[in-house]
């Protein structure tokens, strides 16, 4: 127990280094300032989405493959070059090519941290410190926006350098984690024939991911374009934008680290369920003229994301086996890639004919009552192979 307690520790170090991306929220306004089109950014959204989509499953395999450290640092070591790109923005082949690169960086650690956590202590304690991981990830990002807003008021190469730092950080912090690692099958065609069978064979998993993936890109592209849509909807200079997406941070960060308390009292599905009704509501408020009604519907709908989220991440790991979680996880992580990258490109395609209020409720409604139907069918399959049915 002590050597579990003393991974998860340094995971939540790793959690601090590496989302403190003072750049992230902002540097959508940055690239603006530097005379790219709301289309053009909206291409270098679509560019990571992409990257992710090709890269998301092939890097679970490795991570289950090649090992969780491995591919972590490998993971961070692309979001370096990444931040590096920012000093040439105006040359927008490097750019793009920076973009390329952190979209493979977000692939090879995306489920590898959440793998790294579960198989610390199997599914025992794992929503528990999942919460706490997922938490201090919050916390960390709410304190580089904000830190961020700031520093870019100053002088934006402080932003994109205080970065690169931080990743550098995080490398030196995966170095001494000892993650436990799974025994995998090291023939890459074995692993495929695994999650082929797996996949045809899990009904619930089909329909779980869908509900993930469909509100998690919406979610996500919501949060991304966020700094935009503030900016649309008030007079905010880009701190106080930063400000306000700090708050949902902390907000978030209180309900994560908290809902396997609340799941505990009162069941995880209907936990899910209610928070994504709130979502909905949430949504019809984003489009509404007066600003003030507006911003309080972007933020409660951003902070109650983590709610169902963290919630859906453990009903997802209960599933998965481990031979395959990582993978599983990449899977589920492509499906969302794909459909963020659906999404920026309609952004990109339309953002000369509709406004990004409008573009944000759209987005909203049609996601969160997909993810309802879908939700219902798995609530429905899941009554239907209880022992009480």
């Amino acid at each position: 127990m002590r050597e579990i307690m003393k991974n998860i520790r340094k995971m939540y170090t790793y959690a601090f280094f590496s989302n403190l991306t003072f750049e992230l929220v902002i540097w959508m306004l940055y690239l603006k300032h530097m005379g790219w089109s709301v289309g053009q950014i909206a291409m270098l959204q679509l560019v990571i989405n992409i990257v992710q989509v090709v890269c998301e499953l092939p890097s679970g395999i490795i991570a289950d493959w090649l090992g969780y450290k491995t591919t972590l640092i490998l993971g961070q070591v692309m979001c370096v070059l990444y931040g590096a790109t920012f000093f040439v923005a105006h040359n927008h082949f490097l750019v793009f090519g920076g973009f390329t690169l952190f979209g493979l960086g977000l692939s090879l650690i995306s489920g590898t941290d959440e793998a790294i956590i579960y198989e610390a202590d199997d599914e025992q304690n794992y929503q528990k410190f999942w919460g706490r991981y997922n938490a201090i990830m919050i916390c960390t990002i709410a304190f580089s926006n904000l830190v961020g807003g700031y520093l870019a008021d100053i002088s934006w190469p402080l932003v994109f350098m205080a970065s690169i730092i931080a990743h550098l950080l995080s490398i030196m912090t995966v170095v001494v984690i000892k993650p436990k690692q799974v025994t995998a099958d090291p023939n890459a065609p074995g692993v495929l024939k695994r999650l082929k069978s797996f996949l045809f064979s899990n009904r619930n998993y089909q329909k779980l991911i869908l509900v993930v993936a469909i509100s998690q890109a919406t979610a996500s592209i919501m949060y991304q374009y966020g700094s935009l849509y503030l900016s649309w909807i008030t007079s905010f200079k880009t701190s106080g934008i930063a400000l306000v997406l700090t708050i949902i941070e902390i907000i978030g960060a209180v309900f994560s680290v908290n809902v396997f308390k609340v799941v505990a009292k009162f069941d995880r599905l209907k936990v899910i369920f209610s928070s994504m009704i709130i979502g909905l509501l949430m949504s019809l408020f984003l489009g509404v003229s007066n600003f003030i009604i507006a911003l309080v519907a972007f933020v409660i709908f951003s902070s109650v994301f983590e709610i169902w989220d963290t919630s859906l991440n453990a009903e997802l790991q209960d599933i998965v086996v481990p031979q395959l979680r990582v993978t599983l996880m990449s899977f589920c992580n492509l499906i969302t890639a794909l459909l963020m990258a659906l999404e920026s490109l309609f952004i990109s395609a339309f953002s000369k004919i509709l406004n990004i209020q409008v573009t944000f409720v759209l987005f909203g409604l049609t996601s969160m009552v997909l993810s309802l139907i879908v939700l219902g069918f798995y609530f429905k399959s899941i009554h239907e192979n209880s022992p009480e049915a």
